[in-house]
């Protein structure tokens, strides 16, 4: 054990001294900087516009991008390697994944990172109503976004009062929608959902799920939301309960 301490000290310590020899690149904890300008306009190897948004040992994020058109160096081993591109539209990607176009046609993505996760709590609290079914807006995807996993993470059973029974629910457009995540129980126990074919939404499970996922909308934004209901009792009825729902999307 004290030779695995040993040997995984020393990597720490040579990724300190080699993420402080390219210092102008980074921030991080061994290499805190403050969000700047780092070199001068002109595309090339330290001309960069960066902030930190992220603490402990990170091999450096970055949210800004200077006129030149080039975003974050990544640690690399050598200074000329830039792995994350801003295109100044918007769009990130990786410089050795990029895909070369033809010589006909007009680009619009030569392989933009367009996979993302999302995640947030919601308490018994959230749900509150005076009736037994209650739809919260959590999110809204932009356009053109697909869904390629959903999860909820039930990590208190909801409960309280004389209600004795629960589901929760997660689609879209409306509340008891169900296209994302299929009604599960939330008050028997804590549990999870998303780690089976049954717990899938009516447009998630294997059979319906096209090219992978759920594409609700190619043109306007849509409102995902997650339905409590209650049996016995109101949802105001009750005083525990928390979920926490995951969604994974990729947007073209």
């Amino acid at each position: 054990m004290k030779k695995i301490f040993t040997l995984v000290l020393f990597f720490m310590l040579i990724c300190g001294n080699a993420l402080a020899q390219h210092g102008d690149f980074y921030s991080n904890t061994f290499n805190p900087k403050s969000p700047g300008t780092i070199g001068g306009t002109t595309p090339g190897v330290g001309n960069f516009t960066y902030i930190t948004i992220a603490s402990g040992p990170t091999l450096g994020v970055a949210t800004l991008y200077n006129n030149s058109g080039y975003g974050f160096d990544y640690w690399s081993g050598a200074e000329v390697l830039h792995a994350f591109t801003y295109d100044n539209t918007g769009l990130v990607y990786i410089t050795q994944s990029k895909i070369t176009d033809g010589a006909i046609g007009t680009s619009v993505s030569a392989g933009n990172l367009n996979h993302l996760r999302w995640a947030r709590t919601f308490a018994f609290g959230d749900f509150t109503d005076t009736d037994a079914k209650k739809g919260i807006v959590i999110c809204t995807l932009p356009a053109k976004t697909k869904i390629v996993g959903a999860y909820q993470d039930i990590t208190t059973a909801f409960k309280g009062g004389a209600v004795n029974a629960a589901t929760l629910r997660v689609g879209i457009t409306a509340e008891d929608a169900a296209e994302i995540l299929a009604a599960k129980d939330c008050w028997t126990a804590a549990a999870r959902y998303g780690l089976a074919d049954a717990d899938m939404g009516s447009a998630l499970t294997r059979a319906a799920a096209i090219q992978g996922g759920y594409l609700p909308s190619w043109t306007g934004t849509t409102a995902i939301y997650a339905t409590l209901n209650t049996t016995n009792g109101n949802c105001n009825a009750l005083t525990q309960g928390s979920v926490t729902i995951y969604l994974e999307t990729e947007r073209y």
